[in-house]
């Protein structure tokens, strides 16, 4: 059977969008468009060189966000168009929801020496964020986003054995987070100098440990001025964690996250 458009895998940053025809490439490249903000004061749209879209579907070549597969999914079934999605595409994993329960059950959690009690909802954010592949969590102010992040990076890192960058829009909650993780993991013997390091000014830029909290700005100056070593953490990131998703907005910041081609696992958190 012939579909009038095809989404095939390229790396974990893009897909590929196969179109029958031009008429539906431009047409997706225009659902994928959006003014910029004051773009009738720019002396490029003023002078007539620039129509103040910015257009998310490359149609040179035919690349669009892994994340907006699923709104081109609907966009095709919204208009009538037929469509195949890769095997490979799929984002949903086989994970045991039973052993991801008994893998937090097994885990002792401390705040300042007295256990925490994982809440439901708490439980519910960790299973959906190992459900899928690529996953945005909404977790309001005081409902323990961090807990949360903490028991998800854990799994990666212990049961699944992978790299994990999680980057914070500042250096105070670069801080603040690795705090926060040493603190819960006082009574469980994770020892988070192992296991975490720290990226800002001054801080070792090599990525030699599981879990790397980082800023956006520190990651983006690496890619500018250490270019070798920011490839290395590239190559090697299996799961990338933005907190406060919301935040990451700047092309800068999009423009270093598509470079995490190799990681698969993508989860951002935002109240």
């Amino acid at each position: 059977m012939d579909y009038d458009v095809q989404f095939i895998p390229k790396d974990e940053s893009n897909i590929i969008v196969r179109c029958a025809d031009w008429g539906i490439s431009q047409e997706l490249s225009e659902f994928f468009s959006f003014f910029v903000d004051g773009y009738k004061y720019m002396p490029a749209y003023r002078s007539g060189r620039f129509d103040g879209k910015i257009r998310i579907f490359d149609l040179r070549s035919s690349k669009l966000p892994k994340g907006l597969m699923k709104i081109a999914v609907k966009f095709c079934k919204d208009r009538g168009y037929t469509f195949s999605i890769d095997p490979e595409l799929n984002p949903k994993t086989n994970f045991s929801e039973q052993e991801i329960l008994e893998f937090i059950d097994s885990i002792e959690v401390t705040s300042k020496g007295k256990p925490i009690a994982v809440r439901d909802y708490q439980t519910q954010a960790i299973l959906q964020s190992l459900r899928y592949h690529r996953n945005l969590l909404i977790s309001p102010t005081s409902s323990g986003k961090s807990l949360i992040l903490y028991y998800k990076l854990r799994y990666h890192t212990d049961v699944l054995g992978h790299n994990c960058v999680l980057v914070v829009p500042t250096t105070q909650l670069v801080e603040q987070m690795y705090t926060d993780f040493k603190d819960y993991s006082e009574s469980n013997e994770w020892d988070v100098d192992e296991h975490v390091q720290l990226l800002y000014s001054g801080k070792e830029k090599l990525f030699t440990k599981q879990l790397m909290i980082s800023t956006w700005q520190s990651l983006a100056a690496m890619a500018k001025h250490h270019p070798d070593k920011f490839k290395h953490i590239c190559d090697t990131t299996d799961l990338l964690a933005l907190d406060e998703a919301h935040t990451f907005k700047s092309d800068v910041t999009l423009a270093t996250a598509n470079k995490f081609y190799r990681a698969k696992w993508r989860t951002g958190t935002t109240g």
